[in-house]
């Protein structure tokens, strides 16, 4: 039996292919045969899903049982995600209206320094000293 696998430690990989009887060409793909050692199937756990892993000191494969994700799960990740967006929009239309401020304020600034500058000219058009 030829096993292919993605590698996910020293010790263990998840296997992506089961090839019992393999060929030359099926050799000189990356994996590993593991010899005659019997197939085994996952049990039927209520709730769970099942990995086909292989224990790569060993070469004995077993399953990985997990939890699948719910659409529960996937609806409380959504709003977590939906919540964080929002205060990230929140925090960057005020830094936003800050920035606003800040040039409302320079702008100001700049039509008051403009405005003394014509009215220095003026006067000194009119013959005045600075």
């Amino acid at each position: 039996m030829y096993i292919i696998y993605d590698q996910k430690s020293d010790s263990t990989g998840i296997v992506n292919e089961v090839i019992f009887i393999p060929t030359v060409s099926d050799g000189a793909r990356p994996g590993r045969d593991i010899g005659n050692k019997p197939m085994i199937y996952p049990e039927n756990i209520p709730g769970m899903s099942s990995r086909l892993m292989i224990n790569l000191e060993t070469d004995e494969l077993y399953y990985d049982y997990y939890a699948p994700e719910t659409i529960e799960m996937k609806i409380q990740n959504l709003e977590k995600e939906n919540a964080d967006l929002k205060a990230q929009l929140t925090e960057a239309q005020s830094a936003t209206l800050e920035l606003h401020e800040s040039q409302t304020t320079q702008d100001a600034k700049i039509v008051e320094a403009n405005n003394a500058t014509l009215e220095l000219y003026e006067l000194i058009a009119q013959g005045g000293t600075v």
